[in-house]
């Protein structure tokens, strides 16, 4: 994984709180978004288990004028690509269902 997915990418105006739900475990997990492009979403998280290529999950971001309020039904399925670790962080790429980026969506 290059080193430019563990960077914030300020040029961007993404919203930046992410809620996680992983499906085989019914567990939310709060993220922070790093980066979207290319049919991937890049996700900073606290140190959390080992997700696997091919995992699924539901996520959501965060909108002004959602706040942190996040229904369930404004989460969409996504895949996990990559799960890195780094130093007291995870960093998660997902690739959602449908084509759409996460956060031109929301």
């Amino acid at each position: 994984m290059s080193h430019h997915l563990l960077s914030a990418d300020k040029s961007a105006n993404y919203p930046s709180d992410v809620k996680l739900l992983d499906l085989q475990s019914g567990r939310y997990i709060s993220g922070r978004l790093q980066h979207e492009g290319g049919g991937e979403t890049v996700i900073e998280l606290p140190r959390t288990r080992q997700f696997l290529p091919g995992r699924e999950l539901k996520i959501a971001i965060a909108t002004q004028s959602s706040g942190s309020l996040i229904k369930a039904s404004d989460m969409r399925p996504v895949v996990v690509v990559r799960h890195l670790r780094t130093e007291g962080n995870d960093v998660l790429a997902v690739r959602y269902a449908d084509s759409q980026p996460l956060a031109k969506s929301a």
